[in-house]
């Protein structure tokens, strides 16, 4: 692997194209590179260790790309830089150690592509940045530090693509940003402290793609926002304070995706909406009260595909409007949730007229025959619509929640059961009342999520994969669990489950032979690990997390006293937040398949078992808020497998693993990769925005819009 450059490389006077990217052993670039004037391209991408540029490098008179991302510990930028005049495109992405950027930044007067996403320690940005006349690109997605931009932003004629995503500071836009006349896509998802937009953004005629989700403070939209005639896109999502929409939304004659997703506040869709026949995505429709809030704006947006949710379906009182909805008209439709009062008076009992509404309303909401996941909730029938039958054969995902009335034989229609010939996947939300599921119905059945279904006591014999959250304790019986010899996942979620072997469900796991993945959530009553569990032939992951009288892992909570082969196949084990845990039992050690071994979150645990040394297979070792936790066991070294090892507030460890100089460091120095950090909360907002799961899920959500609709961002190559 490359180390260093040769000193005389400065002699290649003809020399164009430089690439010594993903060298990480490199530390320093000889000054002679400064004397390459012809050189045109330099890429030191994942040069980890660079911690400088040569002072000289504004001498690189014809350098047009210059790529100095992917985490460097660059600190500042040389002030040379800036005499760059032939530079078009600077890559500065995940610079995490950047500080600022030079204040002649704007000089660069052919710059067109600017990235400097990811460098969180950056406050400011230097006035001159306003002067970059010709720049078509400016990333600023995850700098985190950033409080403002310049006042003089909309100097930047040229700009078409701006990204301020994950600027967490950012409260405010200069009201310059309206003369950005060339503007083609902003960026603001995440803006999390950004309150309003500015009143002017009408004026940003070229605009065709703007995404404000997960701006959970802005409130309005400015009515200017309905000049936007070139707008193609307008994400709108998990902004859940956002109370309306202007009402003149329908002059977007372009309009192609509009995402309303999660905006919680939001009472109703305006007038109009159905004139904009380039709909593509609609994710929600609000019926309201009103006239001309009704359901019919449905009618010719034949268009729309993918998800589409119709909330206050209660608001709709003659089911002949429901007709007017047109939903067997939209083919590309593959996702159709149904909402019905879902704030109504739980002790309001639906009149005769009411109910025989509901389920006129849902007979004419037929859906075309192609739709695959289908959700109701809050609906006050007793019937499915007589479209639910083996005529219709795509469905294969069915989520019913808040059903209050007693389910009964009734509801599988007329013909003494209805069908689900391709369903695989059915959830069950809140429905008090439901005792029973007919199997038969779902011959292709496979995963089953019941949530606060107290009087449900039958599981279906063909799951694979089954989630429990917050029901009757006899789902979990014996003669339950028994029966599903085809599960492979289970999840237990608040249920009365307890380590006393009179409770029945001890007795079912034996039976889970083929059970691959167990996780256990918040059961408060369990007191020690379930003996069975043990010796479940294929388990290979165990989650225990959050049972807060957890306080024994030995077998039946008995201490043994001769090693016995437990988990023969595990490969992942995390136990997590589990307050009354004292210690760890030797028979973790024991666990020759280990790959992943997750402790977290337990105040009292004072030491880790020696047994670890015989981990041979563990690839990933993640030790977090121990604070009695004082040293690491030994033969940690012997772990020749060990890749990763991550360690967060357990201050006591700090000092003993210091590198080089800790009692405990021979024991991980073979590591390749070590983070160590004092204090779990030091960590977390470092990592905050980076790596928690929302953020993996809202940074996934907006990729998939702009790659989906094609507003993928410049890539800055000349």
């Amino acid at each position: 692997m490359l180390k260093e450059l040769p000193e005389g490389i400065g002699n290649l006077c003809n020399l164009r194209y430089m690439d010594i990217s993903w060298c990480p052993q490199i530390t320093t670039l000889p000054a002679s590179i400064t004397r390459l004037y012809n050189l045109q391209t330099l890429n030191l991408r994942a040069c980890h260790m660079l911690e400088e540029l040569p002072d000289g490098i504004g001498n690189l008179c014809n350098l047009r790309y210059m790529d100095i991302s992917s985490y460097i510990k660059i600190t500042t930028l040389p002030t040379s830089i800036t005499r760059l005049s032939s530079l078009q495109t600077l890559n500065l992405f995940d610079c995490r150690m950047l500080i600022e950027l030079p204040e002649g930044i704007g000089n660069l007067c052919n710059l067109r592509y600017m990235d400097i996403s990811r460098c969180p320690k950056i406050t400011t940005l230097p006035t001159s940045i306003t002067r970059l006349s010709s720049l078509q690109t400016l990333n600023l997605s995850s700098c985190w530090m950033l409080e403002e931009l310049p006042e003089g932003i909309g100097n930047l004629c040229n700009l078409r693509y701006m990204d301020i995503s994950e600027c967490s500071k950012i409260t405010m836009l200069p009201t310059s940003i309206i003369r950005l006349s060339s503007l083609q896509t902003l960026n603001l998802f995440n803006c999390r402290m950004l309150e309003e937009l500015p009143e002017g953004i009408g004026n940003l005629c070229n605009l065709r793609y703007m995404d404000i989700s997960w701006c959970e403070r802005v409130t309005m939209l400015p009515t200017s926002i309905t000049r936007l005639s070139s707008l193609q896109t307008l994400n709108l999502s998990y902004c859940r304070m956002l109370k309306e929409l202007p009402e003149g939304i329908a002059n977007l004659c372009n309009l192609r995706h509009l995402d309303i997703t999660e905006c919680y506040h939001l009472a109703c869709i305006p007038r109009g909406l159905g004139r904009l026949s380039n709909l593509e995505t609609l994710t929600m429709f609000i019926v309201a009260q009103e006239n001309g809030h009704t359901i019919a704006e449905l009618q010719h947006l034949n268009s729309i595909r993918g998800s589409l949710k119709i909330k206050n379906l209660h608001h709709v009182k003659d089911p002949d409007e429901a007709m007017q909805a047109n939903l067997r008209a939209k083919t590309r439709l593959n996702r159709l949730s149904l909402e019905w009062n879902e704030g109504g008076d739980e002790e309001h009992e639906p009149s005769s007229t009411e109910v025989e509404v509901a389920e006129g309303v849902f007979e004419r909401l037929q859906p075309h025959h192609n739709l695959e996941k289908l959700e109701i909730y809050s609906y006050i029938g007793t019937r499915f619509p007589n479209w639910m039958s083996p005529s219709f054969p795509n469905l294969v995902e069915l989520t019913m929640g808040n059903l209050k009335r007693r389910i009964g034989e009734e509801f599988y229609g007329d013909g003494g059961g209805i069908t689900f010939p391709s369903l695989e996947d059915l959830t069950l939300e809140d429905m008090p009342n439901l005792e029973k599921w007919h199997a038969e119905s779902c011959p292709r059945l496979t995963k089953l999520e019941i949530s606060s279904c107290p009087k449900l006591v039958v599981i279906p014999c063909s799951m694979e994969t089954l989630t429990i959250r917050s029901s009757n304790e006899m789902l979990l019986s014996a003669g339950s669990l028994a029966k599903l010899s085809k599960l492979r996942s289970l999840q237990i979620f608040r249920c009365g489950i307890s380590s006393s072997s009179s409770s029945g469900w001890w007795d079912g796991l034996q039976c889970l032979t083929a059970l691959e993945k167990l996780r256990i959530v918040q059961c408060d009553e369990l007191t020690c690990l379930p003996e069975d569990i043990m010796y479940l032939p294929s388990l290979q992951t165990l989650q225990l997390v959050r049972n807060r009288n957890l306080r024994s892992l030995e077998r039946g909570g008995r201490k043994q006293q001769q090693p016995t082969p437990f988990f023969t196949t595990l490969q992942y084990l995390y136990i997590q937040e589990s307050g009354m845990l004292t210690s760890l039992p030797e028979w973790v050690g024991g666990l020759t398949s280990l790959q992943e071994l997750n402790i977290s979150d337990l105040p009292q645990l004072a030491m880790l078992p020696e047994g670890l040394r015989h981990l041979t297979a563990l690839r990933q070792l993640n030790i977090s808020n121990l604070p009695q936790l004082k040293m690491l066991p030994d033969g940690l070294q012997l772990l020749t497998a060990l890749q990763y090892l991550w360690i967060g507030g357990c201050p006591q460890l700090v000092r003993r693993c210091k590198r080089e100089t800790g009692e405990d460091w021979h024991k991980i120095a073979h590591i390749p990769h070590i983070s160590i950090w004092p204090s779990i909360r030091e960590e977390e907002d470092r990592r905050e925005e980076e790596n928690s799961e929302e953020m993996n899920e809202r940074r996934t959500f907006a990729a998939k819009f702009l790659d989906r609709f094609g507003f993928a961002r410049c890539t800055g190559h000349s």
